[in-house]
């Protein structure tokens, strides 16, 4: 193999190594905002079960207070 195949190889090795790190930490990062984002809904669902919220029919059709 020539130096100037060699080098590029070894560029190319380096470039994918790189990519493969920056990859690997977009998604541990995504990976914590989803446990995040799991913990959030667990202790919206407690609240939401605790409270007895019942929410029927389409929040739309309502009628506003004041009417």
């Amino acid at each position: 193999m020539s130096t100037e195949r060699l080098e590029n190889v070894e560029v190319r090795i380096a470039f994918l190594e790189k990519n493969i790190q920056d990859l690997d930490e977009v998604v541990r990062t995504l990976a914590d905002q989803l446990d995040q984002l799991r913990e959030e809904l667990s202790t919206l669902r407690e609240t939401v079960g605790a409270d007895g919220i019942v929410v029927t029919g389409d929040p739309l059709d309502e009628r506003p207070p004041h009417y």
